[in-house]
């Protein structure tokens, strides 16, 4: 018996304070569960937790300013008009002028901008913080960050089958197979998500510049619409009208063009409504005294050519996403990649831990980026489509001087004047 004792004692190592943080796999040192999995699902969890505090915090927020809504009167309104003494603001003026506007004009006034206007526009404030569109962007990385761990776990099961104990006491020292390895396979997968990012970086500033080109052509024609001598101010008006169903339009292809969740209904097809200026135009005479009508009238034409275009080339890129498949082939790339990190030896799997982490977060941080620069609207790197309310509210602005018989230029009004309180 006491022979027996002798040889356990000369041939089981004694433990030491490394082996209390780690498990063994035939005697060899590996990490053991918490440490694979508790800082992956840590930072998980307080990604979890940073997106429900952001959405609450948005919902809150857009409920506070419904509730807190202070929309200005139309007959105590202020613009501000460009003269050739500087930026002047008429208010009393102009509220003692509306007295003398017709019944039907000033209905035409207070109605520019209707029940179903004001709802796009509010919806246009919270787009960017749509429930569904961020928990889309973050569903790739947050798939990813959930099986890197599981992954991870895995692999020294996989190093055991390939280097038994047994038969290799001592692991063989295979960096440089595995750097034979990473070359390759981190090649493909730089380039894989180099074609991605680039691919969702062009969608953005292909759409930034044809939304920047519509709001300019919206803006120009308005500018002209303001210049023309028409016989009334109420046909002026009705063209603001069929400028601001373009810019609506617009907000609802942004919005995907569903126009069934909306509380109310638009009055007029919208999508059609930019065509009537046409027939307006064609109440100008063709005299030589009215030449420059006649060629801003030819310019306003033109850019309603161009805005038709504009928005027939928007349907294909404005709400194209990267495809379910080619996101697996992305993630699956970046996992042979950590495959290769893993096999690294460190001689320390300490080291070998958190080198095999930080590929794992930074396969991570590229889903996320990709998945947001995918989603143009939405997100951190989003493109701003608020100016798009500007353009409408300074035709709002545009019809009340044409009303008055105003033919300054107007410049943008104060927006946060016309939309709600926060």
């Amino acid at each position: 018996m006491s022979v027996l004792v002798e040889i356990l004692l000369t041939t089981v190592h004694p433990l030491t304070a490394s082996d209390t943080n780690a498990t063994t796999v035939n005697q060899r040192h590996v990490p053991s569960i918490l440490e694979i999995f508790v800082p992956c699902y840590s930072v998980l969890a307080a990604s979890i937790l940073c997106l429900t505090l952001t959405l609450i915090g948005s919902a809150s927020h857009a409920s506070t300013g419904n509730r807190r809504k202070s929309r200005v009167n139309a007959e105590r309104w202020e613009m501000a008009v460009v003269t050739d003494a500087g930026f002047s603001v008429i208010n009393q003026t102009t509220r003692i002028a509306f007295d003398d506007v017709p019944i039907t004009d000033k209905n035409s006034v207070r109605n520019f901008l209707e029940d179903f206007d004001k709802e796009v526009l509010d919806n246009l404030r919270t787009i960017h913080v749509q429930p569904v569109e961020i928990i889309r962007i973050c569903f790739p990385a947050f798939c990813t960050m959930a099986i890197g761990p599981v992954f991870m776990l895995g692999y020294y099961n996989i190093i055991d089958f390939f280097w038994s104990f047994d038969d290799y006491p001592v692991l063989p020292n295979i960096n440089q197979c595995v750097a034979c390895f990473l070359t390759p396979a981190g090649l493909v997968y730089a380039i894989s998500f180099g074609f991605a990012f680039q691919q969702a970086i062009n969608k953005q500033c292909d759409i930034l510049e044809k939304m920047t080109t519509e709001i300019s052509f919206l803006d120009q024609a308005a500018t002209l619409t303001s210049k023309l001598k028409l016989r009334s101010p109420a046909i002026k008006v009705d063209m603001y009208r069929a400028l601001k169903a373009e810019a609506l339009y617009m907000i609802l292809q942004v919005q995907k063009g569903d126009i069934a969740k909306y509380r109310h209904r638009p009055l007029e097809d919208i999508k059609v409504k930019i065509w009537s200026i046409i027939d307006h135009l064609h109440l100008l005479t063709s005299t030589p005294h009215h030449y420059v009508d006649v060629v801003m009238s030819q310019r306003i034409m033109d850019y309603i050519t161009a805005l038709n275009s504009v928005c027939s080339d928007q349907l294909g890129i404005l709400h194209s996403k990267i495809h379910w498949l080619k996101w697996a082939f992305l993630v699956t790339l970046g996992f042979f990649s950590l495959f290769g990190v893993l096999m690294i030896q460190a001689y320390s799997y300490r080291m070998e831990l958190v080198m095999s982490m930080l590929t794992l977060f930074s396969i991570v941080m590229l889903c996320y980026i990709v998945a947001d620069l995918d989603s143009p609207f939405t997100g951190f790197f989003r493109i701003d489509v608020r100016i798009i309310s500007d353009v409408i509210y300074r035709l709002d602005m545009l019809s009340k001087m044409a009303l008055l018989g105003c033919t300054e230029t107007a410049c943008y009004p104060d927006s946060s004047k016309f939309r709600y309180k926060r």
